[in-house]
């Protein structure tokens, strides 16, 4: 688009896409930028997309541009054959072969998974993107259907289920079977390895056999769990880079093992937290599908679920600095590939919301934007990209986190505005909290409690009737689309606002 222009983008062909439905274009119609949303159009069919440009303020100054494409067709004609037809889970290694798969756009890449035959239809996976179309998989008990996933080298995909589940029986969870399921772990590979703790953990979780054979007492779960997510980082340790395949795996299995927080230990959140810190760095460089993002989310709002209390010092700065840490890559996996105009893309959990939109920098200045989950909004004034100018021309990353649990140090340290640590709920928080990476954790009392509380004549009765209320913490970061660095933000003549609901009393807000 030439500057000083307004343009948009029309798409035509026989099934003529309605690119202004944002089920059909996350950017619609009347942008500089169009980008239709995936198996939006139909395979092997050819479309003729037309740019219209208009020069602002000169209706009649027109220009057109064109370009014909043709949608490639995924792969097709193929089956996956999974052997055998029973076995018992953690112990019977399945074999899974793809057969048949045929396509123009060669190499093809198998990912294979499975799902429950009866529920939700989650899918589960369990190897990485390979070019063999064979893999070899440990399961959890279950009436399991196996899956492949068949890529070709311009990224269609076609997936099938084999024609027949597999059934994998349940065994009692006893010492012995728990000591031999880990020791075989620590001889596997990565990707074996993440498949028996996996299956192991889901176990402990809740079990899929009958009876009560998937219970341990709370310590023994302490203690596997930490055996599990030792072995995870060994394995990984030894592997090679991580690709985005791979980071739907491994996520999900740090997020099955993470799911009891009350059985980490320290050592276990330590572990965790670098492991999701490996694989968000590698979804900020490759990005990431849905299935790794939310694994990645659920997996630090395990975290977060835990009581910071039971920490030390130092595992606490370190399970902290890995959450805030992960989140930041997240954020920034969720705009890799994408180009200005998108709408917002978010991931949700309870604890831990993540959101990152890119945009051009005068649709941000002087916006109001939503943050993730609803939780609140982000007020960004103009000129808040001032200094920035050709750093933004390029275009402008925003990237949001919630988080259910302060992971950026003493709350009262990062306040603004109140020597007593505390913030009328109508208080502004100044020029001075304008940045462009900035949280806040905020108790909130009446100016008549914060005087008792600075004077010390607070009573037990008090506390108990003015519960104190508090913020999730949020996190703001605006960066440079093209080149990624942090644009600083300070001297605004008008803040950032940032609004944020209240939540809890003063018992819920020591619990999370």
């Amino acid at each position: 688009r030439d500057h000083g222009r307004e343009g948009g983008a029309k798409g035509m062909s026989l099934s003529s896409p309605a690119l202004a439905d944002a089920t059909v274009s996350s950017t619609g119609d009347a942008q500089p930028n169009l980008v239709v949303r995936p198996f939006t159009l139909v395979p092997g069919a050819r479309y003729l997309f037309r740019l219209d440009a208009v020069a602002s303020g000169r209706r009649h100054s027109t220009t057109s541009a064109e370009v014909e494409v043709e949608v490639n067709r995924p792969p097709s004609g193929g089956v996956v054959v999974a052997t055998p037809s029973h076995g018992a889970e953690m112990v019977t290694e399945f074999e899974l072969h793809a057969q048949g798969w045929e396509d123009d756009q060669l190499p093809l890449a198998y990912t294979f998974f499975y799902r429950l035959a009866r529920g939700t239809g989650e899918r589960v996976v369990l190897t990485d993107a390979q070019l063999a179309p064979r893999a070899k998989a440990f399961l959890p008990a279950g009436v399991l259907r196996l899956g492949v996933a068949v890529v070709d080298i311009i990224g269609a995909e076609a997936r099938a289920d084999a024609d027949s589940p597999v059934q994998v029986a349940s065994l009692n969870l006893t010492d012995s079977v728990i000591e031999d399921v880990l020791s075989l772990a620590t001889s596997l590979d990565v990707q074996e390895a993440n498949q028996l703790c996996g299956a192991l953990a889901r176990k402990l979780n809740g079990g899929h056999g009958e009876g009560s054979d998937g219970d341990v007492d709370r310590q023994r779960g302490k203690h596997v769990r930490e055996q599990m997510l030792t072995i995870m980082q060994k394995a990984s340790a030894s592997a090679g880079p991580v690709s985005k395949g791979a980071v739907d795996q491994r996520a999900a299995t740090v997020r099955e093992v993470v799911a009891r927080p009350e059985e980490l230990t320290p050592a276990s959140q330590v572990v965790a937290g670098d492991l999701v810190v490996q694989l968000a760095a590698a979804s900020a460089e490759h990005g990431v599908t849905d299935t790794g993002g939310h694994a990645l989310v659920h997996a630090l709002d395990g975290l977060l679920s835990t009581d910071a209390h039971e920490l030390d010092e130092g595992a606490k700065g370190a399970v902290d600095a890995s959450v805030a840490s992960a989140a930041g890559s997240i954020a920034a996996s969720l705009v890799v590939g994408s180009v200005a105009g998108e709408g917002q893309a978010e991931l949700i959990s309870p604890r831990l919301n993540v959101s990152a939109v890119r945009a051009r920098p005068e649709s941000l200045e002087g916006s109001q934007q939503r943050a993730p989950g609803g939780r609140g909004s982000i007020a960004l004034p103009s000129g808040v990209l001032a200094a920035h100018r050709d750093a933004a021309a390029g275009g402008v990353d925003l990237k949001v986190v919630t988080f259910g649990r302060n992971v950026h140090g003493d709350p009262e340290a990062n306040l603004t505005g109140s020597a007593n640590g505390t913030v009328p709920f109508t208080a502004d928080a100044g020029p001075q909290a304008s940045s462009a990476s900035s949280s806040t954790s905020s108790s909130f009392t009446s100016s008549g409690d914060a005087a008792e509380e600075r004077n010390g004549t607070r009573t037990q009765a008090q506390d108990r009737a003015a519960p104190v209320l508090a913020t999730d913490t949020i996190s703001i970061v605006l960066g440079a689309a093209d080149t990624g660095r942090t644009l600083p933000v300070h001297g605004l003549a008008t803040p950032i606002r940032i609004a944020v609901p209240i939540r809890g009393s003063a018992s819920s807000y020591r619990s999370v």
